[in-house]
């Protein structure tokens, strides 16, 4: 049976499949290309499951950061790590020397991101979270950024996702608040996308 992604593979030339990889593994951004190659972006963006080190890949790429300053903001977050660690985490998930970062650790790093971007505050510093959820983690993202309401539409409508602002208010509530909604995969992974069309030199 042929998918709905196979439709648009098949579709493609040559040129068009070879650059889809490269935008589908974060090494490239799709601004200018083909209307069906963006659809097949898209596509991958949209079904594939989200995951901690890609939310650490992402970040690690969008602001062109280099192992010294990762390791630095994981340090500021309260977690020493070393540089074989950081390398075996943003490895791509079939190396065989992958390996997935745990909760407390991105938490850690998304703590020193929010350093590195609105400053480091006096006096005791949050500690890690020992678990996180998408919902957390977009706030994290949200923080850091100083990102209001109005940017993080502007965020989704470059990654083609039309959002509201009680869409977004609902992410960002108290979890027994009747109006919480769960953060789902897609919706974080088009943020992240979003993030690195705004900020992402080119």
């Amino acid at each position: 049976k042929i998918t709905r992604k196979d439709q648009f593979i098949l579709q493609l030339t040559k040129s068009e499949h070879s650059l889809f990889l490269l935008i589908s593994n974060n090494c490239f951004t799709f601004k200018e290309t083909s209307n069906q190659l963006r659809k097949l972006v898209i596509f991958e963006i949209q079904t594939k499951k989200m995951t901690n080190n890609d939310v650490l890949r992402k970040v690690r790429y969008t602001f062109d950061y280099n192992d010294d300053k990762m390791m630095a903001l994981f340090a500021s977050g309260g977690q020493e790590v070393t540089r074989a660690e950081l390398s075996d985490w943003l490895k791509k998930d079939e190396d065989p020397d992958f390996k997935g970062i745990y909760d407390k650790q991105l938490a850690a790093f998304l703590n020193g991101f929010i350093n590195e971007k609105r400053g480091k505050r006096e006096g005791a510093q949050p500690l890690p979270e020992k678990s996180l959820n998408n919902n957390i983690i977009f706030r994290k993202l949200k923080i850091a950024l100083n990102a209001t309401d109005e940017d993080i539409i502007e965020m989704f409508a470059l990654a083609d996702l039309k959002v509201s602002k009680p869409e977004i208010s609902a992410l960002f509530r108290n979890p027994n608040h009747k109006h919480y909604r769960l953060c789902k995969d897609q919706f974080l992974r088009n943020f992240l996308l979003g993030m690195q069309l705004k900020f992402r030199q080119k």
